[in-house]
């Protein structure tokens, strides 16, 4: 159930009857490679829902960025239950992140110039979207770990699931449709 309070913030915001957010539930095959990583995380602040113990574990907050982190995995396997299902990017980086600001320069220098997929290729190696509470978009350098979230979509309620591609999430969130090669 999603409510939205016109005129106040957060603009949407989703119910979680059950305790669990979509995210946990579709991660729950793989929850271990949360922790298995450090994460850049795009996310309002209002969705997660952090407990004490887990603020130990952001290794940086962007000066520039509010809703941007830089965290250890257990810090996203800790919010994973309780996180809002609205608009996030989590991204599970490859080399340490010295300088989140610069990060996260970089990585809107490659939206602007249209080569987001080879950025993300070449730096993260597991990337979940999180599209209005609604879509959820799951990219990963080893298939298995995309193939057991599809296989464990596929068998939640009220999941309609199909594969997509890196280049097509791309095209629809920052491009608008267009071409992004």
């Amino acid at each position: 159930m999603d409510a939205l309070p016109i005129g106040q913030a957060p603009e949407a915001v989703t119910v979680i009857e059950d305790g669990l957010s979509d995210f946990a539930r579709l991660v729950a095959p793989v929850r271990r490679e949360l922790a298995a990583h450090r994460w850049v995380l795009s996310c309002r602040e209002e969705y997660l829902l952090v407990p004490d113990h887990a603020r130990s574990a952001i290794l940086a907050e962007s000066s520039e960025h509010a809703s941007w982190k830089y965290v250890e995995g257990r810090f996203l396997e800790a919010v994973a239950d309780g996180l809002i299902d609205e608009w996030w990017d989590f991204f599970a980086v490859e080399e340490p992140v010295e300088n989140l600001d610069d990060w996260i320069h970089d990585f809107w220098d490659a939206a602007r110039s249209r080569s987001l997929a080879q950025y993300l290729t070449d730096r993260v190696s597991l990337f979940c979207a999180g599209i209005d509470g609604s879509r959820w978009d799951f990219f990963a350098a080893d298939p298995a770990i995309v193939d057991a979230i599809y296989q464990n979509a596929i068998v939640q309620p009220g999941m309609r699931v199909r594969a997509t591609d890196l280049d097509e999430l791309i095209r629809y969130t920052y491009y608008g449709g267009a071409q992004s090669r």
